[in-house]
């Protein structure tokens, strides 16, 4: 089985940032998708990126990357932001009117919350994520947490739990393909 792992924006674009911790989203989700791609691949899955350093890659190219190599699940990893710096969680989306993505945003997220022990904003649809809609294969994107909020940002920037992170989510790919 194919996995694309997909680290949310790079390059010049650093997605959302914390500057009182002086992280960006670029750098976390680079950091969650490498330690996501090698515990796939310790599991045998035949791992690809869509970026593996900091650099831009145009949503387009993401989506040709996965659909050129037949991926059989596309997973992107972001991290979420509010002006609220009590808004917390994580949340999985998927793309509305995709039954096996929802499956996997179901069962990545209940690995997730189980895991994380944060607050759980559920998995939800949409038709505008770019990278969901364009993609020929199930797939999601993770929202780990607020990189605005002190608890879930604490969290995310530690090692240790950034491994739980990414054992969480290939449990959930896993369940999800049945060798669980």
């Amino acid at each position: 089985m194919k996995i694309c792992i997909d680290p949310g924006h790079g390059g010049y674009d650093p997605g959302a940032v914390n500057h009182n911790v002086g992280v960006t989203e670029k750098a976390l989700s680079l950091k969650i998708a490498a330690l996501l791609g090698g515990e796939l691949a310790s599991r045998g899955y035949d791992v690809f990126f869509t970026r593996e350093l900091d650099q831009f890659i145009p949503l387009g190219f993401r989506t040709r990357i996965a659909n050129n190599e037949k991926a059989d699940l596309f997973i992107s990893i972001h991290l979420n932001a509010a002006a609220d710096p009590a808004a917390q969680g994580i949340e999985t989306w998927y793309y509305e009117g995709s039954r096996e993505s929802e499956r996997l945003a179901a069962i990545v997220q209940r690995e997730l919350k189980d895991q994380f022990l944060a607050k759980n904003r559920g998995i939800k649809s949409t038709r505008g994520f770019y990278v969901l809609k364009h993609t020929a294969m199930p797939a999601i994107l993770v929202e780990t947490g607020f990189i605005t909020n002190d608890h879930d940002i604490a969290y995310l920037v530690n090692k240790v739990h950034q491994k739980e992170i990414a054992t969480a989510i290939s449990n959930a790919v896993d369940e999800f393909v049945g060798t669980a």
